[in-house]
């Protein structure tokens, strides 16, 4: 192929015409990338949607149009018209498709198989020395159009709805995440090869005319952006009404008068479903969380229930703040008959009720708090690139992610503080005889741990970092584990069986060992702006456990003595004492055994009886709730409770020790094994048997941490 007179000088223009696109295109994205760090240092835009589908798409949005110039203008360079054209059509195929909601996988075919004889017709047009330049230049393009292109379909659409199953998101990560490593590393040689080498003479013309176009085309986009927004103005966000009355947005929860029906009005109540078309991820965590149930968990039903039968409807506000708190901002007592209570009732504590309180009362507890509802806004429709359409009004943000912000997310979450409004419970007067007493409180003993020393609050813990959904991104997961370890004999009759409660089971388990996932891109990213969701992994949560047992034995012991045996228990949470949660429900006891090489037992403490219930004199954890009158609460009366009697705490950065001597026989047959393993039970037998029933009355038991040892008879 011959170039025109001149045509060298021209080409040299054009080195340096292309030379000034690359730059804006690269400027464009580190401007993009400055403009977030500026918003994060001012608080304006939280670093977990940055790491999120729903932070590329931005930059996505705004990078592709000048993409497409750049490619518009390289291509017609080297190819002429006709390839630009077509290469133009291949870039835009998938947007159009995937208009039309097909699954990912398929527009992703559709976009690339014009990519083919496109690489065949650059290789013939060039000098056969330099085809492999030109596959890196096509590979390149190809792979950063998928990069751009899927960024931008996870955060504006739902791969998931489209595919119709986890994969389809799953893949669309796969593809977006690891597909810019080749992308980087093929844009870069080719850059070099292109510059150094200029092995292959470009076809003369046509280079302003694709430029024109892909100008155009970006300016064509923004201009239907621009013209939608009339459309988009009448589209109202799937919030409720216009509020309170007299446009009172602030609320102290327990102003409302407890089952007078004279509450919030309930149009101001948003269905998690609705949060859910955004955050399809922590929606599916929250379905199956204990907060889900909280309301409706079938131990709470039993005992609030009772409750409402001894001190009347008015008496469950002491619970409902905190376990069914939508009903108490409606001002609807447990039992109520308005058509309103099964719903919220069923929903528990939802996205909307957390994420508007804005005070709590670290002190009383009781769920005594302040909610500030939500503004009225419109949603911002992904910079207009398409018609909002009724089924989506939901899907999108506010006029600005800076007012969804402010209205959602309050610097109070990353305090324990917000967690003790209700996670500290202390008993009510009326109802317990004047007695002052603090049955439950996690906030107060965490204050002097080495866990607020290094500013690990509650949520860093039991919000912790975990992949969930996408292998790439691990993110705070709103199960929120805790002591609650079979959620399966709990749920409510209404509740279908789901997949995702099995994975909770699962989770919990690994959690309590220190074994959920993190990826390491996480973990680097996070480490590097000193996270507590970093640290929280790093120093408590990875490979740790709850507690830890240590066995101190002698070498050896001689027939006929007494085996010194002693158990060393050391807390490993680093926050609050052990056991946490209602005393009368909670078992936590150590179990241990001495046995000889003959299979003679010489020793058995804390054993499971025929009946499943444990065996008398165990060393256990924890202690008993009585009355003012001294009497031990039962049917999980703690309106009632007064003190605690028999307590004994692990707590937390400290330890606790068992001490047992065992007499050797004279025939015992040595070595002797030992073993001593915490056991947990998140409600014992009998009160088991009153809240689900006898034959749901043995929960599963779990061990936290065993140990064993050996010891020589001589």
């Amino acid at each position: 192929m011959t170039s025109a007179p001149g045509s060298d000088l021209k080409s040299e223009r054009a080195w340096a015409r292309d030379g000034a696109l690359f730059a804006w295109f690269l400027g464009a994205l580190l401007a993009t990338t400055a403009l977030a760090v500026v918003l994060v240092a001012q608080h304006q835009l939280d670093v977990p949607f940055l790491v999120s589908p729903r932070g590329h798409v931005a930059a996505g949005i705004a990078l592709y149009p000048l993409f497409l110039v750049l490619v518009a203008r390289h291509v017609a360079r080297i190819a002429g018209r006709t390839a630009a054209t077509a290469t133009l059509l291949c870039l835009l195929s998938p947007v159009t498709v995937f208009w039309a909601h097909v699954p990912p996988s398929f527009a992703m075919g559709i976009g690339l198989v014009p990519l083919v004889p496109l690489t065949f017709v650059y290789m013939r047009i060039h000098r056969s020395g330099h085809r492999w330049v030109i596959v890196a230049g096509v590979v390149t393009l190809a792979l950063t159009h998928v990069v751009l292109t899927s960024g931008v379909f996870l955060g504006v659409f739902d791969p998931t709805a489209m595919s119709g199953d986890l994969l389809g998101r799953r893949r669309m990560w796969l593809v977006h995440a690891w597909l810019g490593i080749p992308t980087a590393s093929l844009l870069l040689w080719h850059g070099l090869a292109r510059y150094y080498g200029r092995g292959y003479r470009p076809t003369a013309g046509w280079g302003r005319t694709a430029f024109t176009i892909g100008c155009t085309l970006a300016v064509l986009i923004v201009l239907a952006g621009w013209m939608s927004r009339d459309a988009r103005s009448q589209i109202r966000f799937a919030t409720p009404g216009e509020g309170l009355p007299g446009g009172q947005r602030v609320v102290e929860l327990t102003s409302i008068p407890a089952g007078s029906g004279h509450g919030v009005d309930f149009t101001r109540i948003v269905d998690p479903a609705v949060c859910g078309r955004c955050h399809g991820e922590i929606y599916d965590q929250w379905l199956v969380s204990p907060h889900r149930f909280a309301a409706t968990n079938r131990p709470y039903a039993r005992a609030v229930a009772k409750l409402a039968e001894e001190e009347g409807d008015a008496a469950t506000a002491f619970c409902a703040r905190c376990h069914n708190p939508l009903a108490a901002v409606l001002g609807l007592s447990e039992g109520s008959t308005d058509p309103m209570f099964e719903s919220v009732s069923r929903v528990g504590i939802t996205c909307q009720y957390c994420h508007i309180i804005t005070r709590t009362d670290p002190v009383t507890g009781n769920g005594e708090v302040t909610i500030t509802f939500e503004r009225r806004y419109r949603p911002a429709f992904a910079l207009g690139l398409w018609a909002p359409r009724k089924e989506d009004e939901a899907r999108f943000l506010s006029d600005g992610l800076v007012g969804h912000a402010e209205d959602y997310k309050h610097e109070s979450y990353f305090d324990s503080e917000f967690c003790a409004g209700c996670h500290r419970i202390t008993t009510p007067h009326a109802l317990n005889g004047g007695v002052d007493f603090v049955q439950e409180d996690l906030f107060t003993p965490w204050r002097e741990t080495s866990s607020a020393r290094e500013d690990v609050g509650c949520t860093g813990c039991h919000m912790q970092l975990n992949v969930f959904d996408d292998p790439i991104h691990a993110r705070p997961d709103h199960r929120t584990f805790g002591t609650l370890r079979a959620l399966t004999p709990v749920l409510p009759a209404w509740f279908e069986t789901s997949p995702l409660v099995a994975r909770f089971e699962s989770d919990i388990a690994r959690w309590s060992v220190g074994n959920l996932p993190v990826s390491t891109y996480e973990q680097v990213y996070l480490a590097s702006i000193q996270s507590q969701k970093s640290k929280a992994h790093r120093r408590f949560l990875h490979g740790k456990k709850a507690l830890t047992v240590a066995l101190e034995v002698p070498r050896a012991v001689h027939p006929g003595a007494a085996l010194a045996l002693t158990v060393r228990t050391t807390n490993g949470t680093h926050a609050h004492p052990l056991p946490s949660g209602p005393l009368d429900m909670n078992e936590l006891w150590l179990e241990a055994t001495v046995t000889d090489a003959g299979g003679a037992v010489l020793l058995t403490s804390g054993a499971l009886l025929p009946d499943g219930r444990v065996e008398p004199g165990a060393r256990r954890l924890g202690g008993t709730l009585v009355d003012a009158a001294g009497q031990p609460i039962r049917q999980h009366r703690i309106w009632r409770a007064a003190r605690v009697e028999n307590a004994r705490f692990l707590p937390p950065d400290g330890d606790v020790t068992d001490a047992f001597s065992v007499p050797i026989p004279a025939d015992a047959r040595g070595p002797l094994t030992i073993t001593a393993r915490w056991r947990y039970r998140r409600i014992e037998p009998g009160l088991a048997a009153w809240m689900l029933g006898e034959s749901a009355a043995l929960l599963p038991t779990e061990t936290l941490d065993e140990a064993h040892a050996s010891v020589a008879v001589e």
